[in-house]
């Protein structure tokens, strides 16, 4: 997404609650960008983890085929196949086990990041063996940049691991006998660490951008502007799930006694204060679960009882009664129990029928259906 759009969707923000500015000064857990980045790219995970596991499965043929397992450097590449092949079979059984079934992702996110950094650490040893040789760190470098680009870690963390892999290369080196290395290499390999941190720090920088819009826009969908309580979509969506888990829940529909009188006396300004005080009201007595169905109606979702809920209403009434207003400020509310009801539509109707009468019988008062 593009930084006008960006500015776009703040702007819109600012404008819903009021002209204040929205952006979040919070930082955000590298964790909680992991484990979206692991969920939602599982699958090319995957199709990376058997790609390792091919070349190296390959890579082992050859070194039974033509390696000489007297010099320890060979041995030492064969070992480092074997365990590479060991360690990628069990983070793909692990990604396909956690992610398929999105079950238990934050372990899934934590295999996929320890498993990363072994990577870029292995093709550090590979790299020191490669140098040993005569040859070069291809290897290493292509797995600490592919991580950089990928893995979505915390500059200085990032910082922590080049400083360790290239320890590590370097100690391998050191170990067959080649040490220290001639200065164009120092000098490659500085050019490149900074370019690799620059491009890691960047993608960092833009994917907290990127969560904090996406949260932001996302709440905006799903919460109502004026009372910030939850919308009807969102209430629509989670009546779904309650449905389709098959779960008992209470279900009320209310609406604030007439309201139309207070808009038109009073003024619309009194109005939307009306019903940002009963939102407040509601949502301090149910929690998190109160949504706003459209005008002046409500929902509430409970686990608890109907008498409860009825007898929470009723305190609620009893509360906006007792302030000092200009008018009278009561809801009138049709609770009802959902039990082995696959119908959504039939569920509203039920309530909306107990509202209706609640409101037959002298408003301010709840009925059960």
């Amino acid at each position: 997404m593009t930084s006008e759009e960006y500015d776009i969707a703040m702007n819109l923000l600012c404008e819903k609650q009021g002209g204040r500015s929205s952006r979040p000064k919070d930082s955000i857990s590298t964790f909680v960008l992991l484990e979206k980045n692991v969920a939602s790219n599982w699958r090319a995970y995957e199709a990376f983890l058997l790609l390792i596991i091919a070349l190296e499965l390959f890579m082992v043929g050859y070194g039974i085929l033509n390696f000489e397992f007297s010099d320890p450097r060979r041995i030492a590449y064969f070992s480092g196949y074997i365990l590479l092949i060991v360690l990628s079979l069990v983070a793909l059984v692990i990604n396909r086990l956690c992610n398929a079934k999105q079950k238990n992702l934050r372990l899934a996110t934590w295999i996929t990041t320890i498993y990363s950094v072994f990577l870029v650490c292995w093709g550090a040893v590979i790299s020191g063996l490669d140098v040993v040789g005569g040859g070069y760190i291809v290897t290493f470098l292509t797995l600490l940049a592919a991580m950089g680009a990928v893995i979505t870690f915390r500059p200085y963390a990032f910082l922590l691991i080049e400083v360790l892999s290239t320890g590590i290369m370097l100690a391998t080196a050191a170990c067959f006998g080649v040490f220290p290395l001639e200065m164009p290499f120092w000098l490659n390999l500085g050019i490149f660490l900074l370019v690799a941190f620059v491009v890691e720090a960047r993608n960092y920088q833009s994917s907290c951008k990127q969560y904090r819009m996406t949260n932001q826009l996302q709440e905006l969908a799903n919460k109502d502007g004026l009372t910030k309580v939850l919308n009807r979509r969102s209430l629509d969506r989670y009546i779904g799930e309650l449905i389709q888990e098959g779960k008992t829940f209470t279900f009320s529909l209310m609406d604030i006694d007439n309201f139309k009188i207070i808009n038109d006396t009073f003024g619309h300004g009194e109005g939307d204060a009306s019903l940002v005080l009963l939102a407040d009201s509601l949502s301090s007595a149910f929690g998190d679960r109160v949504f706003r169905y459209g005008g002046d109606e409500f929902a509430i979702v409970s686990f608890e009882g109907t008498e409860e809920v009825a007898r929470k209403i009723a305190e609620i009434n009893e509360t906006l009664g007792s302030l000092e207003n200009r008018f009278i400020l009561a809801l009138s509310a049709g609770i009802c129990l959902v039990e082995d009801e696959p119908d959504e539509k039939k569920i509203f109707e039920k309530a909306d029928a107990a509202l209706y009468k609640a409101k037959q019988e002298g408003k301010a008062k709840s009925v059960i259906a």
